[in-house]
């Protein structure tokens, strides 16, 4: 699993991955915010950006995100 080779691997605590949360581009697109690829630490890598600067607004849109999101719980 991607999360657990790029990210468990690098951190001191060694959690596991429970899960993952996908977006559709678009959706990310519709909050008028940017999809940067960002090809470290994984070749699928991307940051979202353009989030506003007041907390609230910022939390609006992660939100707006997070409910559009489909969650994969591993089993």
């Amino acid at each position: 699993m991607i999360g657990e080779e790029y990210v468990t691997k690098q951190l001191e605590r060694k959690l596991p991955v429970l899960g993952r949360a996908d977006v559709q581009a678009q959706i990310i697109l519709d909050e008028n915010l940017f999809i940067v690829p960002r090809p470290h630490p994984h070749p699928r890598h991307a940051d979202i950006e353009n989030w506003p600067e007041d907390d609230v607004q910022r939390q609006i849109k992660a939100v707006a995100l997070a409910r559009k999101a489909t969650l994969l719980v591993k089993c």
